[in-house]
């Protein structure tokens, strides 16, 4: 099944540069303005995890969507909602299932809706599997930043793809550098645990992709790693 592609994206692939803990982040949870954090109005439901279940859950920017896990189509990015064929469970009605899961699930992680549009989490098996996650920065759903990770869910648990963005030196090169955002990235959080965490590069650099700065030690070394002919791509 072919992933839809959204209107006006900046396309970012996660992509190993594998390197162990990076410090200084800036989390911030869901339907939040990446530049200037605020409570949300609404709050989140809890994400309840069964035993011997992983359930992947976005956060970080205004909105986010996992669109597609492995090759089931989730949800449709013209419309927000559900894909066709998607299997949603709404809270209440959770209950596990004596033969696992076969193919993901969605669940509502919000019970009414936030500004027309309503975050959905995934539930699987524990094993390999590739996510396609598009992130909203801004409020509006123009400009999205697509994040596709392959990882290892070998333990069962309660997984967020996290965005934040990349606290940057104080002094610009230029008025150009000073006026564009800092970098986004995104963290891969199993039971409240960062395990990885991935970076955009600059948008005039290469293909603008993500790459993984899982074990620098320091926001300074993943600045210089994303401004550096060093980041290594994966294939």
């Amino acid at each position: 099944m072919t992933w839809i592609a959204p209107k006006k994206t900046g396309l970012a692939i996660a992509t190993a540069a594998m390197l162990s803990a990076l410090v200084g982040c800036q989390g911030i949870t869901g339907y939040q303005t990446l530049d200037t954090p605020v409570k949300p109005n609404l709050t989140p439901d809890k994400i309840q995890t069964f035993p011997g279940e992983v359930t992947v859950a976005c956060e970080g920017t205004y909105h986010c969507e996992i669109v597609q896990m492995d090759k089931k189509l989730l949800i449709n990015s013209d419309t927000h909602s559900p894909a066709k064929g998607a299997i949603v469970t709404q809270p209440g009605q959770l209950k596990q299932n004596k033969d696992g899961i076969k193919i993901p699930k969605l669940v509502p992680l919000l019970s009414t809706k936030a500004e027309g549009l309503v975050n959905y989490y995934a539930r699987v098996m524990p094993g390999k599997h590739e996510i396609h996650t598009n992130f909203y920065p801004e409020n509006n759903d123009e400009y999205v930043e697509r994040f596709a990770l392959i990882h290892d869910f070998r333990q069962p648990g309660d997984y967020r793809l996290r965005a934040y963005r990349l606290p940057m030196n104080d002094k610009a090169d230029s008025l150009l550098d000073s006026a564009s955002p800092n970098p986004l990235c995104v963290e891969v959080v199993h039971n409240t645990k960062p395990i990885r965490r991935f970076c955009k590069l600059p948008v005039d650099s290469r293909q603008n992709e993500f790459i993984e700065v899982t074990g620098l030690s320091s926001t300074a070394e993943t600045q210089a790693l994303l401004s550096s002919d060093d980041a290594v791509f994966g294939d």
